[in-house]
């Protein structure tokens, strides 16, 4: 039987009676209001968030607006301050590739050979952020299997043998950097505003001044024995009284004569030689004098490199030209003998450069300067923290007594120090062998041995070819199969 449309209205109005009153019973009433006044809400609020935005965006717009059309003082200041920097760093990379172009451009008149890719790769790109690498898992392979770290640490308590130490061992002959002088010999110093720049090296601890003399004449491409070695020598060991004690010992290793190229102009150089020691800093004079050198050649200091400036006391009975004898032996030895000693004055190297007309100035390169006092080179290296940043090459001793014999004395924090200012560090040692320290640590490395190291500066453009020619000679090193020193 079907209802009638009157009967289900009746059963919906019933219906819906029902279920408001279980609404009503449960506590919810105006169900039907409260959704609407939630749709409400929602809906203003999207209102106000739109609202909003629009408002910040034409506030933004017409700020801007106001600034492009009246340009406050501050936005010109910030603008061209932004543009003078801008101008100012383009100008400095423009004239750093203008001399680098130079410096290649002379290297091929000069030798009549176009320079390879990877020097001019070196000459034009700055490589203080990417050059040289970090070693590879490969290569710290090869320097354990050729520096193994077996003898150092079996050794550490006796440092005095050092040919146990591999690192040691290896560089035992590294005095006679064959490839630097080589480099010298055949390559100009970088010319600057189109002036011939002058070669300057610093030696301290000058000793007999054997080196320096091989230097100048590498250096100024003398091919008329001014500069020779053995000439200087006998003169040296000359001295006013037969029975003066002098020490005349030479070195033991092998000593290439370098070739200079008759094609190559020569150069101008000079040598400064910093002795502390009183009777051979007198003995230097007199040969310089007997030799007939100017200052302009080989500059003599009778003073003493340290952290401070003063005065230091020197023990004066050392044989004339001794070496390995510097701050700690003298201090030893003015306790006992103080009658013996002499004051000498003192200073650091950041502090006596001032005073050489031709190093003074903070863009003056230095070419060459070598550190080799064995008892307090971590001492002037810290004196001469402001130089360091224009030295081109930096020679030093590393050793187990004197100042390197203290707990603090890290070489592994002096290679980051070194580092920061622009120093790539290797191990050299005899003839072609370079074994790169910066960026392939060996941690036996920090075991107090002796040792030779040589630095270049990759920050400045003038020694970015030398710096390339030392990294080639320390990849050509791990190529060496037969290569190993020390114990395993």
């Amino acid at each position: 039987m079907k209802s009638s449309p009157s009967q289900v209205s009746s059963r919906l109005r019933r219906a819906q009676q029902l279920r408001q009153q279980r609404l009503k019973a449960r506590g919810i009433t105006n169900n039907s209001n409260n959704e609407e006044e939630e749709e409400t809400l929602v809906l203003s609020g999207a209102c106000t968030v739109i609202c909003a935005l629009l408002i910040v965006a034409t506030g933004a717009g017409l700020a801007t607006l106001f600034f492009i059309i009246y340009q406050p003082d501050c936005v010109k200041d910030w603008t061209a301050f932004h543009q003078v920097e801008s101008k100012h760093d383009q100008t400095k990379d423009d004239r750093r590739m203008e001399k680098n172009e130079a410096f290649l451009s002379q290297q091929h008149q000069e030798t009549g050979k176009s320079v390879p890719a990877a020097a001019t790769a070196a000459a034009t790109l700055s490589l203080s952020s990417t050059f040289p690498p970090q070693c590879t898992s490969d290569q710290m392979e090869v320097l354990k299997r050729q520096l193994p770290p077996g003898g150092c640490e079996k050794r550490k308590d006796k440092p005095f043998r050092r040919m146990d130490c591999s690192f040691s061992a290896a560089t035992t002959c590294g005095d006679y950097p064959v490839w630097l002088y080589d480099f010298h010999a055949h390559h100009n110093v970088v010319l600057d505003d189109d002036k011939a720049e002058r070669f300057q090296a610093i030696m301290v601890g000058c000793n007999k001044a054997y080196d320096a003399v091989d230097l100048l004449r590498l250096a100024t491409r003398d091919t008329t024995q001014r500069y020779d070695r053995e000439a200087w020598r006998t003169q040296f060991l000359k001295t006013d009284d037969p029975l003066d004690p002098i020490d005349d010992a030479v070195s033991s290793c092998p000593r290439k004569l370098i070739e200079i190229p008759k094609t190559l102009q020569p150069q101008e150089a000079q040598v400064y030689c910093i002795e502390a020691a009183p009777n051979t800093f007198q003995q230097l004079e007199k040969t310089k004098d007997a030799m007939g050198y100017t200052i302009d050649e080989l500059d003599l200091s009778h003073i003493a490199m340290r952290l401070e400036s003063g005065t230091m006391s020197v023990y004066t009975k050392d044989p004339i030209g001794i070496s390995q004898v510097g701050p700690a032996n003298w201090r030893h030895k003015c306790v006992k003998f103080s009658e013996d000693c002499v004051e000498v004055p003192a200073d650091k190297i950041d502090n006596w450069i001032q005073s050489k007309p031709n190093l003074n100035g903070e863009e003056t390169p230095i070419h060459y300067l070598s550190v080799t006092v064995d008892d307090n080179a971590y001492e002037v290296l810290q004196g001469a923290a402001k130089t360091l940043r224009r030295v081109q090459y930096l020679d030093l001793t590393y050793h187990w007594f004197g100042d390197w014999g203290t707990s603090d004395r890290s070489l592994n924090d002096l290679i980051t120090r070194l580092k920061k200012k622009g120093h790539i560090c290797y191990f050299h040692g005899d003839d072609d062998n370079l074994w790169r320290i910066t960026d392939c640590w060996q941690e036996h490395y920090e075991l107090h041995f002796f040792a030779n190291i040589a630095c270049v500066n990759v920050q400045l453009p003038a020694a970015q070819p030398l710096a390339q020619k030392m990294e080639n000679v320390f990849l050509a090193t791990l190529k060496k199969p037969y290569l190993h020193y020390g114990e395993a």
